[in-house]
């Protein structure tokens, strides 16, 4: 049960991972816990053995977390289970994230019964496989029984407001806990280097992120292969999971570049990897404001970044980073390069990026303009009764 002096809230979401919208999700819950909302993580159970790592980061977290188990495609037993929790723990407003979410979070808590405000993160078009490509036609579909809609970056703003002018969508810039990333000591991070093999004088060059097609990493093994034979000091990671897994470790192989490259898959000590890097490389084909970025920036890394989506709102070129076209590969190596030669240009750059950070994408922020929104939704439906 929530506290009984709180509004309860459910933040749902179906992920395979602890990555963008799954962060998203956490940090918002953080954040809600300081106001007077109660939250629950609500994850919805998949086949994928990481999707219930949201759930198990939320109570690492303090933050009460709830496994919604799904036997497949339009499950309803997965609806009911998700009424009674709304029921039995007088959820006053849901906040679904993600297709799969608003499909059940919105038949589970009964259209125009209980107020209903949807995160709309990107939608993959990219993407792959037919199924997606229903399921995303879909979520368009249900998207116009929301009450409101939130955007996390201008240009899934744009979309929506072309795609369903008639309903109030507001843009939340993500935001995360700034200094959950600035408190990782030097012990800590020459000790996380010591453990991946990267020697103090070593470059340690990396990117998280769920191993799908839009995060464009084939680029980055690209890019990996040509710097190593000119560096003989870098070394790379890739911090995440997913379905291209073994084609990049292939790719690896035959870039004869596994001594170099790890893999090091769902990881839930983000703050120490990153701060075992030398720089972040976002190598992304499409994207919209990347919580990873922020979250690179926070703990005082330079960022050679894609631009695409929202990236270049927060990139400042040769400010706070590097801004390449998506799929240069000689762009994406000759800006690593730069930073490895000029060690005083990317500490500054990190140095930048830092502050931008703590100054306008802060967790306070975000969370002070979801609890506007749920406060004036739970108001109308008050006023409505």
């Amino acid at each position: 049960m929530g506290n009984s002096s709180k509004k309860n809230v459910l933040l749902l979401r179906s992920g395979v991972g602890v990555f963008g919208a799954e962060r998203v999700v956490l940090e918002l819950a953080k954040g809600l816990m300081d106001t007077e909302y109660h939250p629950f993580v609500g994850v919805i159970q998949n086949q994928d053995p990481n999707s219930t790592e949201l759930a198990k980061a939320a109570e690492r977290e303090g933050v009460p977390a709830i496994v919604f188990e799904c036997g497949g495609a339009f499950d309803v037993g997965t609806i009911r289970t998700i009424r009674e929790f709304i029921a039995d723990n007088q959820i006053c407003l849901i906040n679904p994230h993600g297709y799969k979410a608003n499909f059940y979070g919105l038949a589970a808590a009964g259209v125009g019964k209980l107020p209903s405000l949807a995160t709309i993160h990107p939608w993959t078009e990219t993407e792959y496989s037919f199924r997606a490509k229903i399921y995303t036609f879909l979520d368009k579909t249900w998207l116009r029984l929301v009450d409101e809609l939130v955007a996390v970056s201008e240009n899934v703003q744009e979309i929506l407001q072309k795609m369903l002018p008639q309903k109030q969508c507001t843009l939340i810039s993500n935001g995360i806990d700034v200094q959950r990333f600035q408190q990782v000591t030097p012990e800590q991070r020459l000790q996380y280097r010591k453990q991946l093999g990267v020697a103090e004088n070593d470059l340690l060059i990396g990117t998280i992120g769920r191993l799908v097609p839009e995060k464009g990493y084939q680029y980055f093994i690209e890019s990996a292969a040509a710097l190593s034979q000119e560096l003989p000091n870098i070394k790379f990671a890739i911090i995440g999971d997913g379905e291209l897994r073994e084609d990049l470790v292939s790719q690896t192989r035959k870039e004869n570049i596994s001594e170099r490259m790890q893999f090091l898959g769902v990881r839930n000590d983000i703050p120490e990897l990153i701060a075992a890097m030398d720089a972040y490389v976002l190598s992304s084909v499409s994207e919209g404001l990347p919580m990873v970025v922020l979250e690179a920036m926070a703990a005082g890394k330079p960022v050679i970044a894609t631009s695409v989506g929202d990236v270049p709102k927060i990139i400042a070129h040769r400010k706070t980073g590097l801004l390449i076209e998506s799929g240069d590969i000689a762009a994406l190596t000759a800006a690593i390069r730069e930073l490895a030669e000029n060690p005083q240009i990317a500490t500054l750059m990190g140095e930048n990026a830092r502050n931008f950070v703590e100054q306008y994408y802060s967790l306070a922020h975000m969370t002070s303009k979801y609890v506007e929104r749920f406060d004036a939704l739970i108001s109308e439906r008050m006023t409505d009764v």
